[in-house]
């Protein structure tokens, strides 16, 4: 690395760090704004106490070793309402985490031909590294009603790759989160295009100096529905979408200035959709950029757009919460379940990246302005040391 990239990741790092000085620890978010009242979410999930004993194969997506993890854990999770109270013969399939002194496993249930998503935590055995793993393998459940407190809330995080616009290809990105229970939210964000990022050459950092690029962007307006049922929904959300066309052309001068000129046309207001999200068990998931290449897949279906948005999921997470609980960190960019230095390390790589650039990755782009900038550092300054 030369001397120049030195400064500036130096820099970087020194931001980063000042703006952590004026964050207060753990200060809760601010309350969910309301949304009109609609039938009960989750209704057709509900809480489950779970016993789960067995042991996991872990492997090292590096290398493939493999390390057998006994598991004798008890837990509270969502499940559909087709799982009755009962013990059950189940297998695994997911991903482990190994951070400190525990081991984090996420991943799907599969029990009865009935899949589920499970999240929990066990102690770390020595000779257990800390990276990422996949995790497979058969658990005995032990599943019991739980009557979960009305002050507690569920918390939804997702995002994913736009990958199909009906039957065209597509780049872009897509967020959902969702708080149900005392105050229900539901917002669901894409951006995406049908023309490839721009490059100048296979590895050229700096991308197209000119280009012309025309994005879809959707948003949910308002929810009517919100359903986790875990067995082939992990999230639905029913209600009206806004569509909306943006153009963006950059123009690079020879002196090193550039202009950027951005149009918005509204395409779609109101208009009724749904949007599904199914989680898959990865027996053999892929690694692409040190994450998780994809958990299961997701729908965005508006007809008055004619055409259906599709993409695969990259990141899911759920758990019972307060609502003054911080939400699920977004800027957990490597999914190890905290906002550490490797995510600091990330969003350093990518510092002033742009759209077209190979640095450049939606994931990190906070706000969507096309550029990794002062935003995402801030925002990942505030989150940094949060865990889930």
């Amino acid at each position: 690395m030369d001397h120049k990239k030195i400064a500036e990741y130096a820099a970087i790092f020194a931001t980063m760090f000042a703006l952590l000085a004026t964050i207060p620890a753990y200060a809760p978010d601010p309350p969910a704004p309301p949304v009109p009242t609609f039938p009960m979410p989750s209704a057709k999930a509900c809480a489950a106490r779970i016993n789960a004993t067995g042991t996991l194969t872990l492997k090292n997506s590096t290398n493939g070793d493999a390390f057998d993890l006994n598991i004798n854990i008890t837990f509270t999770s969502l499940v559909p309402n087709t799982i009755v109270p009962n013990d059950y013969d189940a297998e695994f399939h997911g991903f482990a985490t190994a951070p400190g002194d525990h081991v984090r496993l996420d991943g799907l249930m599969v029990a009865d031909g009935i899949n589920f998503w499970a999240a929990f935590t066990v102690d770390r055995p020595s000779g257990l590294s800390e990276r990422r793993y996949s995790a497979n393998g058969p658990l005995d459940l032990n599943i019991s009603a739980f009557a979960l407190p009305p002050q507690k809330i569920t918390m939804v995080e997702m995002k994913g790759n736009v990958t199909t616009f009906d039957d065209k290809d597509a780049f872009g990105f897509l967020e959902a989160n969702v708080k149900t229970g005392t105050h229900n939210f539901t917002n669901v964000h894409t951006s995406f295009t049908l023309q490839p990022p721009p490059r100048n050459g296979e590895g050229d950092e700096n991308g197209a100096k000119n280009f012309t690029r025309s994005f879809y962007i959707v948003n949910l307006a308002n929810a009517t529905k919100t359903e986790m049922d875990y067995d082939g929904s992990a999230l639905f959300v029913e209600g009206y979408w806004n569509v909306y066309n943006k153009t963006i052309t950059v123009t690079h001068f020879d002196h090193e200035e550039e202009t950027t000129v951005i149009n918005v046309q509204t395409l779609l207001e109101n208009r009724s959709g749904t949007f599904n999200v199914t989680l898959t068990p990865q027996t053999s998931p892929v690694m692409e950029k040190g994450r998780w290449k994809t958990q299961g897949n997701f729908t965005l279906d508006i007809p008055d757009l004619e055409d259906m948005i599709s993409g695969n999921v990259i990141f899911y997470h759920a758990k019972f919460a307060d609502q003054s609980d911080r939400n699920i960190p977004r800027c957990d960019f490597i999914q190890d379940h905290i906002v550490n230095m490797a995510d600091i390390g990330q969003v350093a790589k990518a510092f002033r990246a742009k759209y077209g650039d190979s640095r450049y990755d939606p994931e990190l782009d906070i706000d969507g302005n096309l550029i990794i900038d002062m935003t995402e550092i801030a925002g990942t300054a505030r989150e940094f040391g949060q865990e889930y």
